[in-house]
């Protein structure tokens, strides 16, 4: 495993790796059923993050799947400006 910044062409995976946590988890925002992201949309997302100058994600890629992934962002409010920074990562495939 490889610990790296996303980059251009992760949309595909990292929106695999989101579906599998919906599945696996009950602490993520989304049900399963309420994930309509395309992978053409989260493509988009990745390639609008990487543009930005106030937004990291890095990503923990495992032969080409990301298994997890952590990011932090500039806030935009006061209480938050410094950043906010959240992680999740998917279970080991022969957990």
């Amino acid at each position: 495993m490889t610990i790296r910044s996303i980059r251009k062409g992760d949309g595909e995976a990292f929106l695999a790796m989101q579906r599998q946590l919906d599945q696996e988890s009950d602490f993520m925002l989304l049900l399963p059923e309420e994930r309509t992201t395309t992978n053409e949309q989260s493509e988009q997302h990745v390639e609008d993050v990487l543009a930005r100058n106030d937004f990291l994600y890095v990503a923990l890629d495992d032969s080409g799947q990301i298994s997890g992934y952590i990011y932090a962002e500039r806030g935009e409010v006061k209480k938050n400006k410094p950043f906010c920074l959240y992680c999740d990562w998917t279970a080991e495939k022969n957990a």
